[in-house]
């Protein structure tokens, strides 16, 4: 504060932290001060900025020292009053210095130490000097050296050894029989022992005897019959010793195991039949031929009282002892048709198919009925082992069939798989890998990857094509239950494993006219609309769904060739939506347009600039050469509240977003002076502002608008 009575002497200062006058600014011997840093500034006898200014003392630079700083060299130890250096003797171990590591090991046979926990333990449990055995002997069958150190042994017993009994020869000798004692342990007949001599008559079942004085036939397989008496049956049960066949049901059998009537299988565990075959009848192990020219045969596997976690099955398993992976050692179901008249010479023959039903009233077996199937089918007259073209039909339906119907499809078809391999869906005639006639519902992912399509356009993975020539195909993608984590949308990408630049994603809408005619000028060659539901509306249909906005390619002139083809692109907005089905109608008005040379057009009624978020305002400080930092594209300057000067003055705008090669616009907003406003010195980051009034000088804050414009020199 000044003396009462003197004028105080004030530098020309700032208040703004880095801020700093220019040289125009200070005459020689001038002094300005910013009081935020703590600088004092001159211009000096070459015209350029000085800085007085004392550091802050840090370990690379003299300067001031802070209180901080202070109280901590304040707490350190006086020297001398501290430890210099730390030793150890053995066992204990130091590094030495004013910051040793000091250390000891663990005690070992080898080792002074400290003793460990695990020692410890093992040195307490050690048995007490002087009460320990010192000598062990040992009468036979035991043995010992008689040393503290020795073991006891025992041989095992044998016919020539004393020694213990092992468990085997326990076994052994407890399975021997007891002394035999006739009417005791060894049975009589008539009162008579069967040691004895004589003869005894016909020997009960009971005793290991026949029952009967019947002689049976080559081939019997003898059973308990009446009363327990041997019995045979060889039309029923017979066994052909010279081929080692097993008949059932006949005297003849022609295979290892010939069952002649119906059989019924019910086994314990997992399995009910199980059939091992070096080769069998044409290579089966279970051939089924039924017993009358006129019937086919069959076999019924049916699972009584299964559990929720049991049921019937089928199944086949190719087994081998080693890693072959070829298909002729799989597990396979093989359904084929025979004709024994002649070879399928017809399209659509039924060549076998998996039925797929139940018992739709009661729990007979005569109740069960099929309403769908797996089948296949020859797509024409076979000729030759390569040429028997077949496909698989898929056929489900609602109405049940009972297996012996003749001639019958389970179902009615739904899905096909022809021999090369197309799928038709609602279709028997499929053209392309897939065919679906009919809409189509993708609740999930669809995954695409193909370098040769079917009858498609050429290099195309997916082709939609209408029904009919009257009508317009289309794609639709939507989610059902969007959330805020969730979208619906469509990507394509291209993927390269090198660094070609060309095959990137590529999504093209098009019009290809089928009359001969060339696309004509204005012709709309292609749309991409924007819209969503409207109102209140919640049915996900075509009709709910509008448009109102859109952007087009639209031909500048005819089509006449590959080269003329010029082509803009058109930008519509508008507030009524049409729908995506309609025909010949617009989405919104243009509003901007890029023509085929490049130019960029505003074709509608509303202007180019910089939206909202883009701009931003600053006002100067200190005075009006005080430079200002505004990093935006556009905005509004205040200048510092000063009178008006005829003369110039010019202040630096710092502003990140400008390159040296762009153009700047500056304009005045507001202001009673009227200001002449022009700008240099543009570089990368910043601009200068160079100003006059035309002859006003009104103290006031004038503000002026600026809009950057980018561009380049090449």
């Amino acid at each position: 504060m000044a003396q009462t009575g003197y004028t105080p002497i004030q530098l020309y200062y700032s208040s703004t932290t880095t801020n700093q006058p220019s040289t125009a600014n200070l005459a020689n011997g001038e002094l300005a001060i910013n009081i935020a840093d703590g600088k004092l500034f001159y211009k000096n006898s070459g015209g350029t900025l000085s800085t007085v200014y004392l550091n802050q003392a840090s370990g690379s630079a003299s300067g001031w020292l802070s209180s901080t700083d202070w109280t901590t060299f304040n707490n350190k130890q006086p020297a001398g009053t501290y430890v210099t250096s730390v030793t150890g003797t053995a066992p204990v171990v130091s590094s030495g210095g004013t910051t040793p590591a000091i250390s000891m090991a663990a005690a070992s046979g080898s080792t002074n130490g400290y003793l460990t926990s695990t020692d410890w333990t093992t040195f307490n449990n050690k048995q007490p000097a002087g009460s320990y055995l010192t000598a062990v002997t040992a009468d036979s069958p035991l043995a010992g050296s008689g040393t503290s150190a020795s073991h006891l042994s025992i041989p095992a017993a044998t016919s020539s050894v004393n020694g213990y009994l092992t468990s085997t020869d326990w076994s052994t000798f407890n399975g021997k029989q007891a002394a035999l004692v006739s009417g005791s342990n060894i049975k009589t007949v008539s009162g008579t022992s069967l040691l004895g001599s004589g003869d005894v008559g016909t020997i009960g079942v009971g005793y290991g005897g026949t029952g009967t004085a019947t002689a049976f036939t080559t081939g019997s397989v003898v059973f308990a019959g009446a009363s327990g008496v041997y019995t045979q049956n060889n039309a029923n049960l017979f066994w052909d010793n010279t081929n080692n066949r097993l008949g059932i049901g006949t005297a003849s059998p022609a295979t290892t195991l010939a069952v002649a009537g119906v059989t019924t299988l019910a086994g314990a565990a997992n399995t009910a039949l199980n059939v091992t075959s070096n080769g069998g009848y044409q290579k089966r192990a279970i051939y089924v031929l039924s017993g009358a020219t006129s019937s086919a045969g069959g076999i019924y596997i049916t699972g009584q009282n299964a559990s929720a976690g049991n049921s019937a099955a089928y199944e086949a398993v190719g087994q081998r002892s080693d890693a072959n992976g070829v298909s002729a050692f799989a597990g396979n179901v093989l359904l084929g048709h025979l004709r024994t008249d002649a070879a399928i010479s017809t399209a659509g023959a039924f060549l076998g198919k998996i039925g797929f039903g139940g018992n739709p009233t009661g729990t007979a077996l005569s109740n069960i009925l099929y309403s769908a199937q797996i089948g296949s089918v020859s797509e024409s007259g076979w000729s030759s082992s390569s040429a028997m073209p077949t496909a698989l039909v898929f056929s489900t339906g609602s109405t049940g069939i009972d297996v012996n119907t003749s001639l019958t499809e389970f179902g009615s078809e739904r899905m096909r798989i022809t021999s090369a391999g197309y799928v038709g869906i609602n279709t028997a005639s499929p053209v392309n890998l897939l065919t679906v006639n009919g809409v189509g519902q993708f609740n999930g992912n669809i995954g695409l990857n193909t370098s040769t399509p079917g009858n498609g356009l050429s290099g195309y993975i997916l082709e939609v094509q209408p029904g009919n020539g009257q009508s317009a195909g289309g794609i639709r993608v939507g989610n059902y239950n969007v959330t805020s984590s969730t979208v619906s949308f469509i990507e394509s990408f291209g993927a390269r494993n090198d660094a070609n630049g060309t095959f990137y994603g590529k999504f093209g809408a098009s019009v290809s006219r089928q009359d001969g005619t060339a696309i004509q000028s204005g012709a709309f060659i292609g749309c991409y609309a924007f819209g969503a539901q409207y109102g209140t509306n919640t049915a996900y249909t075509a009709a709910n769904l509008l448009y109102p906005a859109a952007i087009y390619g639209v031909a500048e002139s005819a089509f006449t060739a590959s080269n003329a083809m010029s082509t803009a692109i058109v930008f519509a907005t508008g507030s009524t939506g049409n729908a995506l089905t309609s025909v010949n109608v617009a989405y919104g008005t243009e509003r901007f347009r890029i023509d085929s040379s490049g130019n960029a057009l505003v074709t509608g009624v509303g202007g180019l600039g910089y939206g909202t978020g883009s701009g931003g305002a600053v006002t100067q400080g200190t005075s009006r050469t005080t430079g200002v930092t505004l990093n935006k594209t556009n905005g509004a300057i205040t200048l510092v509240s000063a009178a008006g000067s005829a003369s110039y003055q010019t202040f630096t705008v710092t502003n990140l977003t400008v390159a040296a090669t762009d153009t700047i616009i500056i304009n005045q907003k507001s202001g009673t002076d009227k200001y002449i406003i022009l700008v240099t010195n543009i570089a990368a980051g910043s601009f200068s502002v160079t100003f006059a009034t035309t002859g006003g000088t009104t103290t006031e804050q004038p503000v002026f608008n600026f809009a950057v414009i980018k561009a380049v020199t090449a």
